[in-house]
């Protein structure tokens, strides 16, 4: 059982997307769908550089509503310029075209097998370290558990910094002859 919370209908229409990017400029600009919910839809040929929890709007036809990004296809992998979107107001739909009546969720992702390696990127603020690690354990509808196996020196000194800045008593540097 996946986590989506209404069946997708894999239809491709064109919509506008709109909105503020993450450098602070407008944009507007064509893309298509992927599929499309009740709540949400997958968008593809999305250039604007976007993040995480960002409002951006949608038009099709003469509607128009506004979406929270959700996920944001990686650069490099089969999903780079895609987007996946909430709708923020779901009494105010955007599709003029039926949708399916909401239904048991069939989406069954492919899990990961306990042992699988993987190549692991975490951000942490705007800096994005790389670690390697195998998944350890895993609860169907839950998630994995990982265990890191290698992380370079580099990006442990990132994580660090992070993990220093969060802390109220991280510790400060002194000045020679300053005393403690």
């Amino acid at each position: 059982m996946g986590r989506r919370s209404q069946p997708r209908n894999n239809t491709v229409v064109p919509v506008r997307i709109f909105g503020t990017d993450s450098h602070g400029q407008v944009f507007s600009e064509k893309v298509s769908t992927v599929n499309v919910s009740r709540k949400g839809a997958q968008l593809a040929g999305v250039r604007p550089d976007l993040g995480l929890d960002e409002i951006v709007g949608l038009t099709h036809g003469t509607n128009r509503v506004h979406f929270r990004v959700k996920w944001i296809g990686e650069p490099g992998t089969p999903r780079a310029g895609q987007l996946g979107l909430l709708n923020i107001a779901p009494e105010k739909p955007l599709w003029d075209f039926p949708l399916p009546a909401d239904a048991i969720d069939d989406y069954d992702p492919v899990p990961l097998e306990l042992g699988k390696r993987l190549k692991v990127g975490i951000w942490f603020g705007q800096t994005k370290v790389w670690a390697d690690a195998r998944v350890a354990h895993r609860t169907p509808g839950m998630g994995v558990g990982l265990v890191f196996t290698q992380i370079s020196d580099q990006d442990l000194d990132q994580i660090r910094h992070y993990l220093e800045s969060l802390s109220p008593f991280a510790k400060k540097p002194r000045r020679v002859g300053t005393p403690r």
